[in-house]
């Protein structure tokens, strides 16, 4: 479960994340995480179940390997992620924390 602090958002604000989760919320692709779904608490905080992730962040990948990582990896590493990011974009949906600690192997 990721949770968030919304306590400093508008309603506005929530409102457009309540609709961004509604779009994505069961949306499978073999590269993103599934969010099952999301509630927000009576102590101002939005809170999104999701899949379990075993695997490692690309951070743990990328700080574990002391040699460069070969370019065909690289360009699968990237392909994966592109084809998750599109299919988010594809449903008017912004990813806000693409980052490394966010993008997970399995």
């Amino acid at each position: 479960m990721k949770e968030n602090d919304i306590s400093e958002l508008t309603q506005t604000e929530i409102q457009v994340q309540e609709s961004e989760m509604q779009l994505v919320r069961g949306l499978y692709h073999p590269n993103l995480q599934l969010i099952r779904d999301f509630y927000i608490t009576f102590q101002g905080h939005f809170c999104t179940v999701v899949e379990y992730c075993e695997g490692p962040t690309l951070d743990v990948e990328l700080r574990k390997n002391a040699d460069p990582i070969p370019e065909e990896q690289l360009m699968q590493w990237f392909a994966q992620i592109c084809c998750a990011v599109k299919l988010l974009h594809e449903r008017g949906v912004a990813h806000k924390r693409l980052t490394s600690q966010t993008i997970f192997f399995d």
